[in-house]
């Protein structure tokens, strides 16, 4: 709070705060001390204005006025808006600012006319926000004398009746003494010259400027200044949009109630937003810390599954070498027998040359040298063994490929998390159940990171749930529903990471009796505008169905008969999806009904007639039809007294949901009755 009542070129308390055409703020002192003449002129003497001179003009004491006269020009579009019709004529007719000031907040130049930053308005609510809060926070009254800054300048001790203006002590000394034409000047205590301001202030805000013995009780919106009726009568205001001064303070206040209403809202919105923002540093801390430790694990598990990887291909390598080593071992066996053998004909054979009788040796020769050939036979298999053998050095030629796992490592990076979303919740207060139509609404839940949401209901008898929408949306309306049901829904939320839970069922119970209206079926059906009363402009018969179906359940409304042509015939009964409506009801497949006239009736399906009885109809008579989908059958009742019934033999092959129908002609009008309860049916 104390910032806003804070002067920002003098850095403390406003005092005798006046407004900028820019809608900012500054003592007049500071007003003063920034102003620049726009040029110099040399009938004027320049010299310095000194603090005395801002507060007082004359010993008596000048008041500055609150009429903002002194806002010249294009720039100083606020003050020109406010002024009254004296500154308007003047600046009309001197559009040349005497001075310029630049707004320390917002670097604006605001032009002004000869009377400088003396006739800028007061900003007046700013002085009465100062006194108060001076006088809630017990703040001394500073010097208004002494230089610098707030906490350098002492503690006013006087204040001189006549200048307006707070003395410490040295200052009183030095800029007050008591002599002169200053000896007259009445000196007061800092409290006295609180109260002395205040009476002031409240004397000259209430009292015009222009006729100070009138009180401003108007305001002019489009020039947006206070005036008395004198000014109202006298000056241009009387074409403007002009209201007594307290009823449009008092719209202004409400209006102002609701902005600040919503401003505090905001604020509210801003502050959890901050505290949120400031909560985010710890979680962050504790979200890194957790990051860090699930690196750490899957780095682990990584090279533990490395190692693990290694240790199998070792233990494969170490078997590899063990059935090389056996397979050689078997070839060494085998070549050291071939050679042993070898070795022992060799010597049979040398032994056998040495035999010195021809006949024994041409005898044996045939033998010796298939031997021979047997041992040559061996000593080649060996021979080509030797040559399929592989060097020593390749023998156990691998290389472990470790190209992927260096792309793999190389890609081993962060990836975006993406949360699962947070279950729905259903909104009861906006759940409602409308005749056999449901609405549903569900709101989101934290972690708000859903792209869709599944809903599902099951079919009313506690059966199985089907998805009956999938989208963006928060709510969903479902009609076609079974009368007198208990339906069960549920709702997911779903996203790119993955699907929440369902939310626990919602329970919603339909209408127990249908309430529906009649369509019009055919261009020659007239239906009325609520759709409970229904004519026929043709002579040929014309159907006109309701605009609900049944397929379960047991239904039951009226018809009323308001006009009635003898010579015309009306069927009442059901009809299923695609009947004929230019041909009397029962006429084709889908239509069952009992037709009547003014003496007989007949039941009628797929243009067979049968049950035909006496008794018709007549003005003012009721019809009712009772539907019973469970056990498929149609019953009649005539003034409440029940008539006939029929089964809907053909309605398994042909349909299994029906419409409320009739059939009419011209020079008959129908009355429906829905949302009936049902009779009892009693067997005939």
């Amino acid at each position: 709070m104390e910032v806003e009542l804070t002067c920002p070129h003098c850095g403390i308390l406003y005092h005798v705060p006046v407004l900028l055409g820019c809608n900012h703020s500054l003592c007049l002192a500071c007003a003063v001390t920034l102003q620049e003449p726009c040029s110099v002129r040399d009938e004027e003497s320049p010299g310095e204005v000194d603090k005395v001179s801002v507060f007082s003009d004359t010993d008596s004491g000048v008041s500055c006025t609150s009429r903002p006269t002194s806002l010249v020009g294009p720039d100083g579009n606020s003050g020109s808006s406010n002024a009254s019709d004296t500154s308007s004529h003047s600046a009309e007719n001197n559009n040349s600012p005497a001075f310029t000031l630049v707004c320390p907040q917002c670097s604006v130049i605001n032009k002004l006319d000869d009377g400088g930053a003396h006739s800028l308005p007061r900003y007046k609510i700013m002085e009465i926000l100062v006194d108060k809060f001076r006088q809630r926070s017990a703040l001394p009254e500073k010097c208004q004398m002494c230089d610098g800054s707030s906490d350098v300048r002492h503690d006013a001790s006087l204040f001189c009746d006549q200048c307006s203006v707070f003395y410490c002590e040295n200052c009183r000394e030095t800029c007050h003494p008591k002599r002169g034409p200053l000896a007259a000047h009445i000196m007061l205590s800092v409290a006295e010259g609180r109260s002395l301001l205040r009476e002031r202030r409240r004397e000259t805000d209430v009292k015009c400027t222009t006729h100070p013995q009138e009180t401003l009780s108007m305001f002019c919106l489009q020039c947006k200044v206070s005036m008395c009726v004198n000014c109202l009568s006298n000056g241009l205001h009387h074409v403007h949009d002009v209201h007594a001064i307290s009823a449009i303070t008092q719209t202004r206040k409400k209006e102002m109630k609701l902005e600040l209403h919503q401003l505090s809202d905001k604020a509210k919105a801003a502050s959890e937003i901050i505290h949120r923002l400031k909560s985010q540093p710890a979680q962050l801390e504790t979200c890194m810390q957790s990051v860090e430790e699930a690196l750490v694990a899957q780095v682990e598990r990584l090279v533990a599954a490395l190692h693990e990887r290694r240790d199998s291909l070792l233990i494969w390598l170490r078997q590899h070498k063990l059935q090389k080593i056996l397979e050689l071992q078997e070839r060494i066996q085998d070549a050291t027998e071939s050679l042993q053998e070898t070795t022992v004909g060799l010597q049979f054979n040398i032994e056998a040359i040495k035999e010195s009788d021809p006949v024994c040796f041409m005898e044996a020769n045939e033998v010796l040298s298939k031997r021979i050939e047997e041992l040559k036979f061996g000593c080649d298999e060996v021979l080509a063994q030797e040559a399929a053998v592989a060097p020593s050095a390749q023998l156990l030629q691998y290389r472990v490929d470790e190209r992927p796992l260096a792309d793999a490592i190389s890609n081993f990076t962060f990836i975006q998390f993406q949360a699962v979303p947070g279950v729905p919740e259903f909104v009861p207060s906006e759940c409602s159940s409308v005749n056999n139509a449901v609405t549903i609404a569900w709101q989101p839940q934290p972690p708000l990171c859903h792209s869709s949401f599944s809903l599902q209901i099951d079919d009313g008898n506690r059966g199985e749930f089907k998805e009956v929408y999938n989208g963006d949306e928060c709510v969903c309306t479902i009609d076609g529903l079974h009368f007198n049901s208990v339906y069960r829904a549920r709702v997911k939320a779903c996203s790119a990471a993955g699907a929440s839970d369902y939310t626990p069922p919602l329970t919603l119970h339909t209408s127990e009796v249908a309430w529906f209206f009649m369509e019009r079926s055919h261009p020659d059906v007239n239906v009325s505008e609520e759709g409970t009363r229904v004519s026929c402009d043709s002579y040929e018969h014309r159907i006109s169905l309701g605009s609900v179906a049944f397929s379960r359940g047991c239904h039951y409304w009226q018809y009323k008969l308001l006009t009635y042509d003898t010579n015309a015939d009306i069927a009442f009964g059901v009809a299923a999806k695609g009947v004929n409506t230019e041909a009397i009801l029962g006429k084709c497949a889908r239509g069952w009904c009992r037709y009547v006239d003014r003496e007989r009736a007949w039941m009628m399906h797929a243009g067979e007639h049968f049950n035909r009885s006496q008794g018709g109809v007549q003005v003012g008579d009721v019809v009712g039809v009772r539907l019973n989908t469970d056990i498929r059958t149609l019953t009649f009742y005539l003034n409440q007294v029940q008539q006939c019934s029929m089964l809907l033999k053909s309605c398994s092959s042909v349909a299994t949901v029906f419409h409320p129908a009739v059939s009419l002609s011209r020079g008959v009008t129908l009355a429906l009755i829905s949302g009936l309860t049902p009779p009892t049916d009693t067997p005939i």
